[in-house]
């Protein structure tokens, strides 16, 4: 069993707590849920970590999902093994039966509220929660849109419905930036009136533990000007002129409480108003 992997997960889960994420992000109370079966390993395998992200490799957070569908097949069988002495069966057994108390991240339909019916058109709020475990990503989108014509927003009574163009493009949206997934929604006429994309991650590496960061980009008329804080991404493309929305990008880190001082003194010298916060990790 590879304790640095293990440890860096306890590091994750400790992060995600200090991060202070709300609503704009993917709930991090399920992320750490699920990080905690990743963590519950079958007998004699090696947890992995993904090259790109930081995060435990991807197939580690679909096992997760796998083996729960599967242990009420497994477990009759493992039982009957573990009964008769085969300790490699029950090991298996009593990993399974962990895994049963996790429940792992899975992707819910978006959500849709009504915002304004008017002569103008219907304005409605789209609200995604996307789980790549293949990547592995973790992004929340939540936008307003203005339909016109009222051809791919519809009221169903007090409700409204969204067309199903519009949720396949919904779907897309949140797997690209928040310009990205402004130029996407923008079709059919209808309009982007304000968007907000948040991501959990990627992670890097500090002195004393992972750093664990968060993006929130948001996309508004609302704002004066352009505004990029981003140490990771420090050029972002920003929407058209004519889209008559600005860009406001920022990133916020969770760190080792040993690392928090150096962090910030290395922000500060990027010229970042990034927020930081320390994590421990519980004995």
């Amino acid at each position: 069993m590879n304790f640095v992997e293990l440890r860096r997960c306890r590091q994750l889960i400790a992060a995600l707590g200090a991060l202070r994420l709300n609503h704009a992000y993917p709930p991090a109370a399920a992320l750490a849920e699920h990080l905690g079966g990743v963590m519950t390993l079958p007998p004699g395998a090696r947890l992995r970590r993904c090259p790109t992200t930081g995060w435990p490799h991807p197939e580690e957070w679909l096992r997760v999902r796998a083996d729960r569908e599967l242990a009420p097949s497994l477990l009759p069988r493992l039982d009957v093994l573990a009964a008769a002495g085969d300790r490699r069966s029950a090991e298996r057994a009593d990993a399974l039966r962990a895994l049963a108390q996790i429940r792992p991240l899975k992707d819910d339909p978006p959500e849709l509220a009504l915002v304004d019916d008017a002569p103008e058109g219907l304005t409605a709020q789209l609200s995604l929660t996307l789980y790549d475990l293949s990547a592995p990503r973790f992004v929340r989108l939540v936008v307003r849109l203005l339909d016109p014509a009222r051809r791919h927003l519809r009221l169903d009574g007090p409700s409204v419905r969204a067309s199903e163009p519009l949720r396949v493009r919904l779907a897309s949206a949140a797997e690209r930036g928040a310009v990205g997934a402004a130029r996407l929604l923008t079709a059919d006429g209808v309009s982007v009136v304000e968007l907000g994309l948040g991501v959990i991650g990627p992670v890097t590496e500090g002195d004393h533990g992972v750093k664990l960061s968060a993006s929130l980009s948001r996309l508004t008329a609302e704002l004066p000007q352009h505004h990029i804080d981003d140490p990771l991404s420090p050029e972002l493309p920003v929407p058209d002129a004519s889209a008559g929305l600005r860009l406001s990008h920022q990133r916020k880190w969770a760190v080792a409480a040993e690392d928090l001082n150096a962090h910030r003194a290395e922000l500060v010298r990027m010229r970042s108003k990034n927020l930081s916060y320390g994590y421990t990790v519980p004995e």
